[in-house]
């Protein structure tokens, strides 16, 4: 009961800072596509092409926490690389909750979604090997981590070939 307690107040918090977040963006959002286009000195109209969109941030930033994470992951940095695969799913996932996503998009940040998702469990798995080589007795903490980016997706059978650094 108090556990439960503890994961409920916990849950609440973050959803309500994760709403916080979204309604930011969709804020910065709407304040950049004002400036998309903007007069100039002569009385005409400028285009300011070069004014990324919260989405292509977002997506440019999922993609280097990834990296970074296969990176960290391959020089045995496991916790390091387990927080940048997470990272980098949680912005795959937020791009996914987008209404005006294609089809083809969406299929590709599900591939990375469930890609960065398998590492997670594979890192996992690396970890609690680790502490068993160690003759650690203490795994409890192994068994504290979910293993999907937020537990709503699974390890995934086939992983994305487009992640730098897979370790297959």
């Amino acid at each position: 009961p108090k556990m439960k307690r503890r994961c409920d107040v916990t849950s609440n918090w973050l959803c309500v800072q994760f709403r916080g977040v979204l309604e930011r963006a969709d804020a910065a959002n709407v304040e950049i596509s004002k400036l998309a286009v903007q007069p100039n000195s002569e009385g005409g109209k400028e285009d300011t092409a070069n004014v990324t969109s919260v989405e292509e941030l977002i997506y440019n930033h999922a993609l280097a926490s990834g990296r970074d994470g296969a990176v960290k992951h391959l020089l045995g940095q496991y916790e390091a690389a387990r927080s940048c695969y997470r990272s980098a799913g949680l912005l795959a996932e937020t791009l996914l909750m987008e209404v005006n996503i294609g089809a083809e998009d969406r299929k590709i940040l599900e591939g990375y979604v469930d890609g960065f998702a398998a590492r997670i469990t594979e890192l996992d798995q690396l970890m609690l090997q680790q502490s068993r080589m160690a003759g650690s007795t203490n795994t409890a903490s192994s068994h504290r981590r979910g293993s999907g980016v937020v537990g709503l997706i699974g390890p995934s059978s086939a992983a994305p070939t487009f992640l730098v650094g897979s370790p297959r």
